[in-house]
């Protein structure tokens, strides 16, 4: 059984996936279609469809549930389905066996073992490549136990926190699901990338909260205050860290939510006759993540008309998002549209490792833009004016996620952090 296989093989067999795997411009349908690829490989086989199907649903419960019958189950339909894997070769089953084997390391691996094995490196997280993923399964697993936990309160019980944690469980598991590639790695690479000085001020506050409870124990006013401006203090230095996840939490659910992929299929169509219109050297690119102005960090998401032979780029829409209680984005495409058009030169955008020209959409053809922010986030009436003073015309879009639902889900994280690296 897959469950047999030790904890660091298995994270040596992912980092070597991980070597050959796909570059991380993050194209949506990657393991999608990689599942798709092994039944159309096996010509539409019954026995591999069935297969197939029944891993992801295995994979879909062991993501809520941890019982022994369910994590039978895995371990079963992950079997069937690595028989069907043997032989298979190409960058869509290198991906596809890097996602069973960081869901098999995550869901079925001896707790026990992956912490004998991660607790000696956790000194020298962001110095230890071959274990990265080994590091990152063990917080993935510390971050499902504690879902799950809390899914198994009575209802009646729950405080107002465990509420909202589980709302925003549920939106954020029918999004996102187990994907790793295409969605948790690189939270949970970060995570394990920057694991030590993450613990290390999740326990700073931690120890302030305990210190202010026990100051309000005393009575003593003057206590109290100095230990409410540790506490204070305290958030503040874990807070970069916070808005950190909040963002790459954003990042992995926006383009994959269903009431922005019914948008962008339609947008996508709108691409492709601007696409022909320019000529049959032009296609269409749609890119999430690692976008790049002149070396600059720009949009998280965009459409674009790209020539592979003359090496030039249009923005025909781009994105950012956003989940923070005050929103910057309006901000950020302000600067964004500034830098598109560098003044006596075309300016240079890259994604992966493909390098642009980026040049205008053409007259009386602006680039659409979408700003999305968490429900609850704060949109500036001031920035909005600017931008329609600058010519810029934003589409504003709120999420069915909100703000305080992706604080408890970052807390969450942040906590399996600070328990699993000592």
């Amino acid at each position: 059984m897959a469950a047999q296989v030790p904890a660091r093989q298995q994270a040596r067999e992912i980092a070597e996936l991980s070597a050959k795997s796909l570059r991380r411009i993050v194209q949506l349908g990657g393991t999608a279609n990689a599942y798709i690829q092994v039944i159309a490989h096996a010509k539409h086989d019954p026995v591999v469809v069935t297969a197939v199907e029944r891993y992801l649903l295995a994979a879909r419960r062991a993501e809520k549930h941890a019982d022994t019958a369910t994590r039978g189950l895995f371990a079963k339909a992950d079997d069937t389905l690595a028989q069907h894997l043997t032989g298979l070769t190409g960058p869509d089953f290198d991906l596809l066996r890097r996602e069973t084997a960081q869901r098999r390391l995550a869901v079925l691996a001896d707790p026990a073992e992956l912490v004998a094995d991660f607790g000696p490196l956790a000194t020298r997280a962001a110095r230890v490549s071959q274990d990265i993923d080994l590091g990152a399964a063990m917080m993935q697993r510390a971050f499902l136990d504690r879902l799950r936990a809390v899914a198994a309160l009575d209802p009646a019980q729950l405080t107002a926190a465990q509420q909202l944690l589980l709302s925003g469980r549920r939106k954020v598991l029918k999004v996102l699901g187990g994907e790793w590639a295409d969605s948790w790695e690189p939270i949970f690479g970060h995570l394990r990338r920057y694991a030590v000085g993450i613990a290390e001020r999740a326990r700073q506050v931690r120890a302030a909260e305990a210190a202010l409870e026990s100051a309000r124990k005393t009575g003593k006013t003057t206590a109290v205050r100095a230990a409410e401006q540790a506490l204070r203090h305290a958030k503040r230095v874990l807070g970069g860290s916070t808005s950190k996840v909040k963002g790459l939490l954003g990042e992995a659910y926006v383009p994959r939510w269903s009431g922005w992929k019914v948008q962008m299929d339609s947008w996508r169509e709108v691409a492709e006759l601007e696409a022909r219109a320019l000529g049959r050297e032009w296609e269409v690119r749609r890119v999430v993540g690692d976008l790049y102005i002149d070396g600059a960090e720009s949009w998280d998401e965009a459409i674009l008309l790209v020539n592979p032979r003359t090496k030039q780029a249009k923005l025909f829409l781009a994105a950012q998002y956003k989940v923070e209680k005050q929103v910057t984005a309006l901000q950020q495409v302000q600067n964004d549209a500034l830098r598109e058009t560098t003044p006596g030169r075309l300016p240079k955008l890259t994604f992966g490792d493909e390098a642009y020209a980026l040049v205008p959409m053409g007259p009386g053809k602006p680039s659409h833009r979408y700003v999305f922010n968490a429900e609850g986030g704060k949109v500036s009436a001031a920035d909005i004016v600017r931008l329609r003073a600058a010519g810029l015309e934003v589409q504003q879009l709120n999420l069915n996620l909100s703000v305080a639902e992706v604080g408890e889900l970052v807390a969450v994280l942040i906590d399996a952090v600070a328990d699993t690296v000592k």
